[in-house]
């Protein structure tokens, strides 16, 4: 029979250990995520566009959709980048765990609208876009869908 003692000890280990699997998560997901601004994103026959090219085209004001929901989709796909950053942030100095959640939600529930973009023009997805999604993905996930409170860096 477990005392509680006992039992507290065994939660505390699995705590601990699922506490390394989430930060381990975070750093693969931010090196594949930093790494896919490198790579070629999107393509249109022999012209190809890499991820930090895509990140600043974004962002830009000047983003030639004549259709308002199509300039909503690029400007909320520029968004990603930088609320993806003030996850980080947030993560490395170990605050707000509600602040997380949400800008995790936010940010990832902004990756179809990319694709809404991509379609729109006629682009075809290369591997730096994939890269970013998984390294979006691993990041985040795992907090913004509350199957783990993801440890700060801090902790």
């Amino acid at each position: 029979m477990m005392t509680k003692d006992t039992a507290q000890e065994c939660i505390g280990a699995r705590s601990a250990k699922n506490d390394s699997v989430w930060l381990m998560l975070l750093w693969l997901g931010a090196a594949i995520y930093a790494i896919s601004f490198a790579l070629p994103a999107v393509a249109r026959s022999d012209d190809s566009m890499r991820g930090w090219q895509c990140a600043w085209f974004a962002l830009s004001f000047d983003q030639g959709f004549r259709e308002p929901l199509l300039s909503f989709a690029l400007f909320a796909s520029g968004l990603i980048n930088p609320l993806t950053l003030a996850y980080l942030w947030i993560r490395m100095n170990g605050d707000g765990p509600r602040v997380r959640r949400v800008l995790g939600i936010v940010a990832l529930s902004f990756i179809p609208l990319s694709w809404l973009v991509i379609s729109s023009a006629g682009l075809k997805i290369e591997i730096g876009h994939v890269a970013w999604v998984v390294g979006l993905l691993l990041m985040m996930s795992p907090e913004a869908i509350g199957i783990a409170r993801a440890p700060s860096v801090a902790e």
